[in-house]
């Protein structure tokens, strides 16, 4: 696992729900489930992860859990 890609990936979590106990986030997370995402927060991550990534969630993608995201970086990343 890339620590880099999940360090940053963490701090864009707890910038986008400051009032999450970062403490239990790992891969396994699940963002609606687990850390009371709504649909406007997860929009609102993906948009952060684009920019700090410069990558792309064009086409349709499935996000449940942390690593989703980890994985869609990391195959993704330029």
């Amino acid at each position: 696992m890339n620590n880099e890609v999940m360090n940053t990936l963490l701090k864009l979590i707890s910038e986008s729900m400051p009032n999450v106990d970062m403490k239990g986030v790992n891969e396994n997370t699940r963002f609606i489930e687990d850390l009371r995402y709504d649909s406007l927060g997860l929009f609102t991550l993906v948009i952060n992860v684009e920019k700090a990534f410069n990558v792309s969630f064009k086409e349709t993608y499935q996000i449940n859990t942390v690593k989703d995201i980890y994985d869609f970086v990391i195959s993704h990343k330029k």
